[in-house]
């Protein structure tokens, strides 16, 4: 009985339960079906119809503190326009989606002192969805659209500039352009599209090209009418296109991508800087006018980029055109890279610049043409056209590279002057009488007249056109009787350096200042090079006849009168040789400015060698000096050995100009000197010579000594002040080279020394005693020693001396047993508790494998 009442009471209890349930749902069902409420003064607002600046009150249908509320009155409204404005700053509360036909715009206000923007916020863990078949989501002037960290605007399809996309206003004269923060998502299997400040999602598959921000964003473009990537950004292609397109942002990519542009007009227009083409191939299309056009901007044609003009101009450099050629740029027609004669004063200031590895090419024209004031640099690369290039006005600078114009040389009159074929590069004044510098230093030139220079214009315009070569090789190339490495209509003495394969004309170049290799010259054919004088040279040397201390052979004069004219040529080329202080380079380099053949040049130089009296040698040098002696060394004389020069050049009035007193401190090929003393101070008693020379003391070697005559030969490159160091005794010092010490041995002049016992160094074998730290050469303890040296101590490791005796140098025989193999494990060494404690963890161990074993057997037992 009391179990029954009970089940009715639970019965009862969840019909109540139900009864309320479907109270309450009664009740939410009727909340949800109300209309939004509608506000007086809401920051979301509803119309049917809005015009700025003309709008009527009676479209509006509404003000909302909810964009969810607002968007849902949006989706009820009959009209067939449906319009939602967030007026003021609003931060998303919940999910919303922006439905079909409805049009979603952050509009911001006038509130009568002035337009004010409005920010929308989509925060953390909310989502805007923009589906794919509403009106549009804007973002309009001075307004914001602020997606935050884990916040999403969610773009599920659209198109262009219509259903689904969003719209960021751009700047606008007067009003300052819509701003996204954060980014917009598609679908997993979509992608971001953009056109211009439209965005949407769509497929991969429908782009052509993806454009990449500095930051990393890319978004994807399906139509070739908006390629364009803005400041900072890269376009890369995904496909062929043909398109015609004005890059006007700094530091935009065009990435090719291995496809090919084909233009349309013009196609591409840059005007902003350092843009960049590369991998990829541009080419001319059937209505291309120009492939190319840089005006007001800075590109670069990057080393895999190809653009191909076909008929037309490949790249047209207009006014401040800053252009940088790695790759490839051809036509078939005309130039492959022109300026514009159009447009020619001196404020069109353009800068081309060829650079490795490039390729520029014409089949029909010269491969550049610069008619107007600009500068062209030739660093690299190779140039091929008719005339390789042309130059009319401006600049030329040429260091590297190779020009070639591959036609028969001829020229045509035209309306601007003269048009040039079968040069390397032309050298002709355009009728606009602007000037034009040349300068050639390196490279290759290469055509029927490699350098062509010739003014169609009156005399006095030709001052404003100025040649220079210093360097480069000049070929003429076929048989043509007129063919010439230069020719040159108006201009004498601008050649000062270069390779030609033709004689030149000596008006070319100065000929008292420069001179003209012959072709078959086996080291410099056909080069021009500053005409090279040997000036001649007189050695004064002391003679041991004359009495003096010291004497010089021969060879050794010679060998003077060699550098003294390399010297001389060295300060002529702006060197300073060795030996000449700057000051006195100078000097003779004044005197010898602008010689020439008609010049006459003599050289004096003087050997001094005089011995010094005590007084004379300073105490610090004493010092010095005193530091290398051995033993009981001591310095017998002091000497002072110098070499002065003297250059007169004679001009062609026999007006004779000199610099003298000039200090050779050194020379390349050091001077054999025979040095005299009194023959007591070197009988029986060992000699060395100590040199000092800019504060640093040196032993050097002797040559030769002949006690019995007092004469001592050496060699020295340094001139300063020497010191004979004699002494009774010798004494020898040992270097053990890490080893043990063996104290220095000291023994009459003319004696042997003794071996002495073997030093030891921990880890090595002792090898024997050498004369140098490299071990050249073993010493022979028998020598009879003349002069203090030091032996330095040779070692092998013990492992190498090991295996220099089959492997048992230091260890037992073959057959025997080493004392590793008798320490059997039953031999061990004892080592403390450790041993004990090794059994100890080993006995738990197995005890505990054993209580293992039988709590298993147990536990299966019962």
């Amino acid at each position: 009985m009391k179990r029954t009442t009970a089940v009715k009471r639970t019965l009862a209890w969840v019909m109540a339960l139900i009864l309320a349930l479907s109270m309450n749902s009664a009740v939410f069902a009727e909340t949800v079906a109300k209309p939004a409420a509608k506000v007086a003064d809401g920051p979301i607002e509803v119309w049917n119809a809005y015009v700025t600046g003309n709008h009527k009150e009676e479209n509006k249908l509404g003000t909302y503190n909810s964009l969810k509320e607002a968007l849902a009155a949006a989706k009820d409204n009959s009209e067939s326009t449906k319009l939602v404005y967030v007026r003021e700053n609003y931060t998303l509360t919940e999910d919303v989606t922006v439905p079909e036909n409805v049009k979603l715009a952050v509009y911001g206000r006038d509130n009568g002192q002035g337009y004010k923007g409005a920010t929308l916020t989509v925060p953390n863990g909310k989502i805007l969805t923009v589906s794919a078949a509403c009106n549009r989501f804007d973002i309009f002037w001075g307004c914001v659209l602020d997606v935050q960290s884990g916040g999403k605007v969610l773009l599920e399809g659209g198109t262009y500039s219509s259903k689904g996309c969003v719209y960021i206003a751009p700047q606008d004269k007067e009003k300052e352009k819509g701003t996204l923060k954060g980014t917009l998502s598609v679908p997993e299997n979509k992608k971001l599209f953009r056109w211009s400040n439209y965005y949407w999602s769509n497929t991969e598959d429908k782009a052509i090209a993806k454009i990449t921000t500095a930051e990393g964003r890319t978004t994807y473009c399906d139509n070739s009418s908006n390629i364009a990537p803005a400041s900072g950004e890269t376009l890369t292609l995904l496909k062929d296109v043909e398109a015609n397109q004005t890059i006007s942002g700094d530091n935009a990519v065009v990435d090719l991508n291995g496809h090919t542009w084909t233009g349309k007009a013009t196609a591409i227009t840059f005007s902003g800087k350092n843009a960049v083409i590369k991998n990829g191939t541009v080419k001319a299309g059937a209505t291309t006018k120009n492939l190319i056009k840089v005006g007001n901007a800075d590109v670069t044609i990057a080393s895999d980029a190809v653009i191909d003009g076909g008929a037309k101009f490949g790249i047209v450099a207009e006014k401040n055109a800053v252009i940088k050629v790695e790759g490839t740029v051809k036509s078939t027609e005309t130039f492959a890279i022109s300026g514009n004669g159009t447009d020619n004063n001196l404020d069109n200031k353009t800068e081309i610049t060829i650079k490795e590895p490039a390729v520029v090419s014409s089949e029909k024209a010269a491969a550049i043409y610069q008619p107007h004031f600009g500068v062209l640099k030739i660093e690299g690369g190779q140039i091929t056209g008719k005339t390789g290039v042309e130059i009319r006005s401006g600049t030329l600078n040429m260091n590297g590279g190779k020009v070639t114009g591959s036609d028969a040389f001829q020229y045509q009159n035209n309306d601007n002057g003269i048009t040039t074929q079968g040069a390397g590069i032309a050298v002709v004044q355009h009728v606009t009488k602007l000037p034009i510098h040349v300068t050639i230093s390196g490279g290759t030139i290469e055509g029927s007249k490699a350098l062509y220079e010739y003014n169609p214009n009156l005399q006095e315009n030709f001052k404003d056109v100025k040649l220079s070569i210093t360097g480069g090789t000049f070929n003429k190339t076929g048989t043509a009787a007129d063919a010439a490495s230069v020719y040159s209509e108006n201009y004498e003495d601008f050649i000062t350096g270069g390779t030609y394969n033709t004689i030149l004309d000596t008006k070319y170049y100065d000929e008292a200042k420069y001179m003209q290799y012959k072709l078959d010259d086996k080291n410099l054919p056909g080069t021009v090079v500053p005409y090279t004088f040997e000036p001649e040279v007189t050695i004064n040397k002391p003679d041991v006849s004359q009495g003096d201390p010291a004497s010089v052979s021969q060879s050794t004069a010679d060998a003077a009168a060699k550098d003294a004219k390399e010297a001389v040529k060295a300060i002529l080329e702006g060197k300073t040789p060795q030996g000449i202080s700057e000051e006195d380079a100078a000097k003779i380099r004044e005197l010898l400015k602008d010689i020439t053949s008609k010049d006459e040049v003599r050289v004096t130089i003087t050997i001094y060698a005089n011995k010094l009296d005590d007084n004379n040698v300073t105490a610090n040098e004493k010092d010095l000096i005193h530091s290398l002696a051995s033993g009981d060394e001591k310095a017998a004389a002091y000497l002072d050995f110098s070499v002065v020069m003297k250059v007169v050049r004679k001009a062609e009035n026999s007006i004779e100009t000199t610099e003298d007193n000039i200090q050779l401190t050194s020379v390349h090929t050091p001077l054999e000197f025979a040095i005299q003393v009194d023959p007591s101070l070197i009988k029986d008693q060992s000699v060395r010579i100590v040199r000092i020379h800019n504060g640093v003391p040196e032993i050097l070697p002797t040559d030769q000594i002949n006690r019995e005559t007092g004469t001592i030969w050496m060699s020295t490159d340094k001139f300063s002040t020497y010191a004979l160091l004699t002494s009774e005794t010798v004494t020898v010092n040992f270097d053990t080279m890490g080893g043990t010490p063996v104290q220095p041995q000291t023994v009459r002049f003319h004696s042997a020394i003794t071996r002495p016992e073997d030093p030891v160094r921990k880890g090595f074998t002792f090898a024997g005693w050498y004369t140098d730290k490299n071990y050249r050469l073993t010493y022979d303890f028998n020598t009879l020693v003349d002069s203090p040296f030091t032996l330095y101590a040779k070692w092998v490791k013990d492992e190498e001396a090991a295996a220099g005796s089959n492997g048992n140098q230091n260890g037992p025989q073959a057959g025997s047993s080493s004392q590793d193999e008798k320490n059997t494990p039953a031999q061990a060494v004892k080592t403390g508790d450790d041993t004990s404690l090794t059994g100890w963890f080993v006995t738990m161990l197995l005890a505990a494998i054993a209580a293992s074993i039988l709590f298993i057997r147990r536990h299966k037992k019962s």
